[in-house]
């Protein structure tokens, strides 16, 4: 039993003085998590299963190798009056078929500068497999929630990944990515009167029907205003209408 357990006593942890942070190889702890889901995938690959480039299996492939290159992004952060208290913001990826975990792990103390940090990785990681998505004639629906996680080289088991997944696929509806109730409340905790002023206050945005969701800027930079894929999607983009 000892020997059991020991698996998971040694992994890195948002408890040990701040060593699991950013997207350490194996974790347990809190993080920030996202979870995507690719539409219309499931249907055509039904009904066109084949191994050609162009199949869904290989639009499928090309999409997972753009969300594995996720990793490599990093973010500097310097938090305000502490220069010298710099840290590097990464995301781990897993991928299971046609679905993407995005994840960045927490201190334990979370700070503001923490929380905005590793929110935008995560989100900067999603719309990057948002944009590979659309550029293979597809497009995603996900959820962003903080919470408790266990990962591993080939392994991510946690409540945080089952609360995305639930407001993935009960809450957010249509193609688009909203924000969990758990990590706004983090977030509102930790700020103060300047919030307006953070470059984070722009990654959050109101929907129409009164969600918190990713407004995607960086998606349409990555697209580089090349919109024409969408028109042969199955679902509307109305955020690319809004002011």
């Amino acid at each position: 039993m000892t020997e059991k357990a020991d698996v998971v006593a040694s992994v890195n942890r948002s408890d040990a003085n701040g060593d699991g942070f950013g997207n350490p190889e194996t974790f347990f702890g809190w993080a920030i998590v996202a979870f995507v889901d690719l539409l219309g995938f499931s249907e055509s690959i039904t009904s066109l299963w084949t191994d050609v480039d162009e199949s869904p299996l290989g639009r499928l492939l090309r999409i997972k190798d753009a969300a594995l290159r996720i990793p490599a992004t990093s973010l500097i952060a310097y938090t305000p009056s502490r220069s010298a208290d710099a840290k590097v913001y990464r995301c781990r990826v897993h991928t299971v078929s046609d679905s993407i975990a995005i994840c960045g792990a927490l201190p334990t103390r979370r700070r503001l500068s923490d929380l905005t940090g590793t929110m935008f990785m995560v989100s900067l990681g999603v719309q990057a497999a948002w944009a590979a998505a659309i550029a293979e004639g597809y497009t995603i629906r996900g959820a962003i929630e903080l919470g408790q996680i266990y990962w591993s080289e080939s392994e991510t088991i946690g409540p945080a990944l089952a609360d995305s997944y639930l407001l993935e696929s009960k809450i957010a509806d249509t193609s688009r990515v909203i924000f969990g109730p758990r990590f706004l409340q983090n977030l509102l905790e930790c700020m103060n009167a300047d919030w307006p002023e953070w470059p984070a206050s722009k990654s959050l945005s109101v929907s129409d029907d009164n969600l918190i969701e990713m407004p995607p800027h960086h998606l349409k930079e990555l697209l580089k205003g090349d919109l024409t894929s969408l028109e042969f999607l199955p679902c509307q983009f109305p955020f690319f209408h809004r002011n």
